[in-house]
């Protein structure tokens, strides 16, 4: 399994367009082959920052929901949205829980 851990550094003014983008790809993801599940959450009292933590079967699935991506690009201009984005990728080397996992998402 492939999980993504993103920051999102918000432009002032921007944190509604920011998030409403981020929304609409969870959306897109949601309907790929080998999406696990995606987690979006904000410092506390905060607008600076949006994390996103997406899990992905495997290294492929998520090639291809980047190839879907880049195709079908979300509205909002990431360059006025975010002062930068932090990407950070595991590949989960531990698979004792997917066997749980799969019942629960069944």
């Amino acid at each position: 399994m492939l999980v993504i851990f993103v920051r999102h550094h918000i432009n002032p003014g921007q944190f509604a367009a920011a998030k409403s983008r981020i929304f609409g790809n969870t959306d897109a993801m949601a309907k790929m082959p080998g999406f696990v599940f995606r987690h979006t959450g904000t410092p506390p009292g905060s607008e600076a920052e949006i994390v996103t933590i997406t899990a992905w079967r495997d290294a492929a699935d998520r090639a291809a929901w980047d190839e879907r991506r880049k195709a079908s690009p979300p509205p909002g201009d990431p360059k006025v949205l975010y002062a930068r984005v932090d990407t950070h990728e595991v590949d989960v080397a531990d698979a004792r829980w997917m066997p749980a996992l799969a019942t629960a998402l069944k």
